[in-house]
């Protein structure tokens, strides 16, 4: 088995690791998991990378709660599909704090090389968060 090849026991390693950085406010249990080169393909609050928006998630939803709900892998890939909860507590996409409890749900998927995420690609149901954000009640 070559050294990059997902198994089920590192994917569930990932899994622990990032739900612990995540949740315990661990930006080092996070970045222990990164390339150095990482390239991040995402275009999300505009275009900012892994770690600026975790950062960005972590103030406007200060007690955001992670939760990766499933995940797959093949050869050297990875995705997960995940869900954070909490309370919208600070300013983000441009809405003013509401107070309100949300789930943002969402799917990532990475590339390993060298025992590390190399490449990462973040999809978020910015749609739907933001109807949780606007709705009344």
């Amino acid at each position: 088995m070559a050294r990059d090849e997902v198994t089920r026991e590192r994917a569930e390693e990932l899994r622990r690791q990032v739900e612990r950085g995540f949740n315990e406010r661990d930006a080092k249990l996070i970045e222990e998991l990164l390339a150095d080169h990482l390239v991040d393909h995402n275009q999300l609050l505009g275009g900012i990378d892994l770690r600026q928006r975790m950062a960005r998630v972590l103030e406007a939803f200060e007690d955001a709660e992670l939760t990766i709900d499933d995940y797959i892998f093949q050869g050297n890939a990875v995705a997960w599909r995940w869900t954070i909860r909490g309370t919208h507590s600070r300013r983000i996409m441009g809405m003013e704090p509401t107070g309100k409890q949300v789930a943002i749900s969402g799917l990532s998927a990475a590339v390993i090389r060298n025992g590390k995420i190399l490449e990462h690609w973040e999809f978020s149901d910015d749609a739907g968060l933001m109807a949780q954000l606007e709705a009344d009640g």
